[in-house]
């Protein structure tokens, strides 16, 4: 089986999560990966209709503190990343 690329990145600050646990000191920045700009206009919508994510957006280039597209979280400058993708978090994308 193939690793799809993806075409588009929904990415938003995390309120909650930010500043403390593994995030402290830091703003949780969550970076989900898509691979149609439908499905990430939908990732899009869902995120904005959450009160806890600030910092909507919606990118047809890969962000500039996404290091590679990768499963493990890291600290990139002034943020906690968390890259997520169908597997980590398929609900988000129903």
């Amino acid at each position: 089986m193939s690793e799809i690329i993806p075409k588009y990145w929904v990415t938003m600050t995390d309120r909650f999560m930010s500043g403390w646990g593994l995030a402290k000191g830091l703003k949780n920045k969550l970076v989900f990966e898509c691979e149609s700009l439908a499905e990430a206009e939908r990732l899009e919508s869902f995120a904005l209709n959450r009160p806890e994510m600030s910092y909507v957006h919606l990118c047809s280039t890969k962000p500039k503190y996404v290091k590679a597209v990768m499963e493990q979280d890291y600290k990139s400058g002034g943020y906690y990343v968390q890259m997520r993708n169908k597997t980590l978090c398929p609900r988000w994308y129903e």
